[in-house]
């Protein structure tokens, strides 16, 4: 008998607009993160992409080096979709993704551009040659081992393409 019917019922409203709130807040961060980031792989998406694409070019302010955009697709996945389901290839996206992070070092200058494309920013680089050798080295590290899909080994290639800041472009969606 500590609270009277009246102070129950207006503690009853608050913990209900309290709740409200809370599950407010949750979808429009769900909704946020859908806005910036591919559900399928967890990377970020062509937006977000492009806009730390435009961030690192902005920041690179006269040095001598320059910042690239690595863009590959994953050839043949139509086949691979076709011949292992959906969910094969989700699966083999997901790890593809896991791979780049591990590669690049984590997520924040990589992404899904596409449904099977992936973009990776990178800022240092000195011509288009260093910018070569890195893509090469990298992805090649990433495809070095055959990825296990349905209890079966699977072996993909890429094929991608390099463009420089400012050498090619002077904003990141031209660059794109």
């Amino acid at each position: 008998d500590f609270f009277d019917e009246g102070e129950i019922r207006l503690l009853t409203e608050l913990s209900d607009n309290i709740s409200f709130a809370l599950e407010s807040m949750a979808h429009q961060e769900r909704l946020d993160y859908m806005s910036y980031y591919d559900a399928l792989t967890g990377l970020p998406n062509a937006r977000l992409f492009l806009d730390r694409a435009a961030q690192q070019m902005r920041r690179r302010s006269g040095e001598q080096r320059m910042v690239t955009l690595m863009l590959f697709e994953v050839e043949r996945f139509r086949g691979i979709n076709e011949t292992l389901g959906r969910e094969g290839g989700d699966a083999l996206l997901r790890q593809v993704a896991s791979r780049l992070e591990s590669s690049f070092g984590g997520k924040d200058f990589l992404a899904r551009v596409g449904p099977d494309s992936f973009g990776v920013v990178v800022r240092g680089v000195r011509d288009a040659a260093e910018a070569a050798n890195i893509f090469e080295r990298q992805i090649s590290r990433c495809l070095a081992s055959p990825f296990v899909i349905n209890r079966e080994e699977l072996r993909i290639a890429v094929r991608g393409g390099i463009t420089l800041f400012p050498a090619d472009g002077t904003d990141a969606e031209t660059l794109f």
